[in-house]
C-alpha cells in the first residue's frame, strides 16, 4: 500500500508510469481501503452481540470485491442479526404478552440471549452461504459480460475506421474491453475450483441451514417461556393509595416480565384491620377499616410459587380543618384552592396550586446488580386565568388535537376526553403509561422508566383554568421492578 501511495505521489515516478497503470493503481488502492473500512464495520457489528464474525476470502478483483463487500455489510447487519432480533422479539412478545417489548441485541433480556446468539450463529451461515453461491453465479456472469462488451467495442470501432482516424475515446474503450475479457476469461483465484465444485450443493446446504433455522426457533419457545416463569416479579397498586376508615378498595397486581400461566392460582391475603371481600386472577376487593396489608401469591398447578408481592394500607385521617377546600363556583373566586391526602404535599397560590405526590420507593433489590430501589414521583398543577388562554372551546379543540400530534412524534399515545370543574368545563388530554426498558451498551447503564403526564383547558364566563399532571419514575436497567414502577405509577 505505501509503496503504491509513494510511487504515485511521486512527480518523476509518475511521469515514468503510463497513464493507464497510474489510473489503475488509484483506482485499486482507494478501491481496497474502502474495502478494508466495510470488514472492519462487519467485524464491529459482530463484536457488539459477542459472535465471532466469518472471514471473507477476496478474489483480488475489484469489480467483483467492492460490491461484494458493501451487500455483505447490509446483509449482515439486516438479515445475519437482524433477522434473529427480529423473531426473538416476536417470540418474547408472545410469550410474555409484552406488546411493546423491545429487544436489543446489545444488551439482551437473560432470557433471550442464548437462543438469539444461536439464531444469530446459523442466519450468518446462511448469509455466508448465499454470498459464495452468488460470487460463483456473480463470476460467470462477468465473463460473459465483458465478452460482449469487448465485442461491441470492436464493432463500432470498426464501423468507424471507414470515416478517418478513430478518436482517443474508441480507443480507449478498445483496449479497456480486451483487456477485461481477457482478464476475466483467463482468471484464477484460491479456492475457485472449490467453489466451483460445490456450486452443484450450495443449494442444498441453504435449505438445510434455513430448516435448521427454522426448527431452532420453534424449539426456543419452550426454554423461553420456562426462563421468564422463573423471572416473574409483581406488584400491586391500589385504586386509592390513602383511603378512609371504612372505605372500599381495589387492589392490582401487575406482573412482569411476562403473564403467569392461566392454570395459575391467586391467592390473596390480607393482614391487620384489612379483610378481603372478593379475589380473583389479577385484582382483589378489600375493605379498609384501619391499617393494614394486603398480598398475593401467584403459585402453578404443581403448586410451585412464581412470585409474591405485597403493600401496605395506611388509613388517611379526616381532612384538615385547615384545608381549603375549593368553592362550588370556580368562576367566583380570585385564587384555586386543593384538598389532597396525607401523601400529597403543596400549597394554594395567588394563581393556582401545585402539590407532589411523596416519592415511593421499592422493587427488588438486586444489590449485584443494581443497589438501589426504583422511585415513583408525580405532581398536579392548576392555574387560574393564565396568559394565552384559548378563547373558546374550538381553540381548545384546535390545542388539543395539536398537542396529541406532537405526542405521537414522541411514540406517546394519547387520547382527548371532555373535563369539568364545578361549572368550568373543557377538554384534558392525556397519555397512556408508557414503559420503557433499561439497558447497556458501551455508553453505560440507562435505567429503566415510566412516564404519564395530561395537560387541560376549562373555560366559563371568560375565565379560565389550565391543569397539568405528570407521573415518571426510575429503576433499575435490567427491568427487574418493572412491576413495582407501573403499578405506583397507574396508583398515582
Amino acid at each position: 500500500e505505501s509503496y503504491v501511495t509513494e510511487t504515485i505521489k511521486t512527480p518523476w515516478v509518475r511521469e515514468s508510469l503510463s497513464r493507464r497503470e497510474a489510473q489503475l493503481a488509484e483506482k485499486y488502492l482507494a478501491g481496497y481501503l474502502d474495502i478494508e473500512r466495510s470488514l472492519k464495520r462487519i467485524e464491529d457489528i459482530f463484536s457488539r452481540v459477542g459472535i465471532q464474525p466469518p472471514k471473507h476470502g477476496l478474489s483480488g478483483y475489484l469489480e467483483v470485491d467492492a460490491p461484494r463487500m458493501k451487500d455483505l455489510e447490509s446483509a449482515y447487519a439486516n438479515r445475519a442479526l437482524g433477522e434473529p432480533a427480529r423473531d426473538v422479539q416476536r417470540l418474547h412478545r408472545a410469550v410474555s404478552g409484552e406488546a411493546d417489548y423491545i429487544f436489543t441485541p446489545a444488551a439482551p433480556h437473560a432470557c433471550d440471549a442464548a437462543l438469539f446468539k444461536t439464531l444469530a450463529g446459523i442466519m450468518t451461515r446462511i448469509v455466508d452461504a448465499e454470498d459464495r453461491l452468488l460470487l460463483l453465479e456473480q463470476w460467470a456472469g462477468k465473463k460473459s459480460s465483458a465478452n460482449i462488451s469487448r465485442d461491441a467495442a470492436l464493432r463500432s470501432a470498426q464501423q468507424a475506421a471507414g470515416k478517418g482516424a478513430l478518436p482517443v475515446e474508441m480507443w480507449n474503450g478498445l483496449a479497456t474491453g480486451f483487456e477485461t475479457a481477457y482478464a476475466w476469461g483467463n482468471v484464477k483465484w484460491e479456492g475457485s475450483e472449490i467453489y466451483g465444485a460445490e456450486v452443484g450443493t450450495v443449494s442444498d446446504r441453504l435449505a438445510r441451514l434455513r430448516d435448521e433455522y427454522r426448527k431452532t426457533l420453534e424449539a426456543g419457545e419452550g426454554p423461553l417461556r420456562a426462563c421468564l416463569r422463573k423471572m416473574l416479579s409483581c406488584g400491586i397498586g391500589l385504586s386509592n393509595p390513602a383511603p378512609e376508615q371504612g372505605d372500599v378498595v381495589t387492589a392490582t397486581a401487575t406482573v412482569t416480565p411476562s403473564r403467569p400461566p392461566q392454570d395459575a392460582t391467586w391467592l390473596w391475603r390480607a393482614e391487620g384491620a384489612v379483610s378481603l371481600i372478593s379475589s380473583g386472577a389479577y385484582s382483589a376487593k378489600l375493605r379498609v377499616d384501619g391499617d393494614g396489608r394486603v398480598g398475593v401469591d401467584i403459585v402453578d398447578a404443581a403448586k410451585v410459587r412464581l412470585a409474591t408481592c405485597g403493600v401496605s394500607i395506611t388509613v388517611r385521617k379526616k381532612d384538615k380543618p385547615e384545608s381549603l377546600h375549593p368553592p362550588k363556583d370556580p368562576s367566583s373566586a380570585s385564587a384555586l384552592s386543593v384538598t389532597v391526602p396525607d401523601i400529597w404535599k403543596g400549597a394554594s397560590h395567588a394563581k393556582g396550586f401545585k402539590v407532589e405526590r411523596a416519592e415511593a420507593k421499592g422493587g427488588p433489590l438486586t444489590t449485584n446488580i443494581c443497589g438501589y430501589r426504583a422511585s415513583v414521583r408525580a405532581d398536579v398543577t392548576g392555574t387560574l386565568n393564565p396568559s394565552f388562554a384559548p378563547r373558546g372551546q374550538a381553540e381548545i379543540d384546535k390545542r388539543m388535537a395539536e398537542e396529541k400530534i406532537e405526542h405521537a412524534r414522541w411514540s406517546r399515545e394519547a387520547g382527548i376526553r371532555p373535563y369539568a370543574i364545578g361549572n368550568f368545563k373543557g377538554a384534558l388530554l392525556e397519555t397512556k403509561l408508557r414503559y420503557r426498558n433499561g439497558g447497556w451498551s458501551d455508553g453505560g447503564y440507562r435505567d429503566s422508566h415510566t412516564e404519564a403526564m395530561a395537560h387541560g383547558w376549562l373555560l366559563r364566563d371568560g375565565k379560565s383554568i389550565e391543569v397539568h399532571y405528570h407521573i415518571r419514575s426510575d429503576g433499575c436497567f435490567n427491568d427487574s421492578q418493572r412491576a413495582f414502577q407501573e403499578a405506583q405509577s397507574r396508583a398515582a
